[in-house]
């Protein structure tokens, strides 16, 4: 009785695994790499953020021997919002570039200064300095962590300011208009890349633009403004 069910069983099974034999196999489908990202490539973008304007005044008088006026600190803040264009190229996970950009700000430094001078009469001044804009032009230099950089970078900076004058033994206000200074800038920030073509900064740079000198009336020859800028801002690059 056994052997006649496996007879019976062989004789079913054996023409089915012959005829399986003889379908044609089906090969897994190759898995596609991932292309790695790159940071190669023109950006441009839009930003905006906070600036920080700090400003030293120094007055000189001309009357008094030995009597350089006074000298005054000031900070002041406000909003800042611009746009930039830049270039990077990638070795590695090396990444450098540059980046040029420009924003319009509203950020001030008001103070009043009180004294007395070398004569031993007594003054109050007041001074104002207006940050109108900031430019800058910078080279970057980063290292990739696929998606993710970290830079730092250096350059030229450029700001239009305006400045202010008023001393109460000369009721005339000096007002000296908008100028535009230059200066060096550094800093540091991260990008993250959302997608193939947009990202995402945050970054902080400090500029500093030296000093600028003034001719003022008579009770002052000289009025001397010493500004600089910290700025931390966000924004958005996309890349061709």
């Amino acid at each position: 009785m056994i052997k006649h069910l496996l007879a019976g069983t062989a004789f079913v099974i054996l023409p089915l695994a012959a005829s399986a034999a003889d379908l044609p196999s089906r090969a897994m489908a190759p898995v596609l790499a991932q292309k790695a990202f790159s940071w190669n490539g023109m950006y441009v973008g839009a930003s905006i953020g906070a600036v920080g304007l700090g400003t030293t005044v120094k007055g000189y008088y001309t009357y008094a021997a030995g009597d350089d006026g006074y000298d005054t600190k000031g900070n002041g803040g406000g909003a800042l919002a611009g746009a930039s264009i830049g270039y990077n190229f990638q070795m590695n996970n090396i990444v450098y570039g540059l980046e040029a950009d420009i924003s319009g700000a509203m950020a001030s430094v008001e103070k009043t200064e009180t004294g007395t001078h070398g004569l031993g009469d007594g003054y109050v001044s007041n001074t104002t300095s207006k940050l109108n804009g900031l430019g800058t032009v910078r080279a970057r230099l980063g290292v990739a962590f696929d998606r993710t950089l970290v830079f730092a970078t250096a350059g030229i900076a450029f700001g239009s300011f305006s400045h202010k004058f008023q001393n109460n033994e000369d009721p005339q206000s000096n007002n000296f208009g908008s100028s535009v200074r230059t200066g060096w800038v550094v800093g540091a920030g991260v990008e993250q890349a959302l997608t193939n073509s947009m990202s995402l900064k945050l970054e902080a740079l400090y500029a500093d633009f030296g000093t600028k000198k003034y001719t003022t009336s008579d009770d002052v020859e000289f009025v001397h403004f010493k500004d600089s800028a910290l700025v931390v801002r966000t924004g958005v690059n996309f890349r061709f």
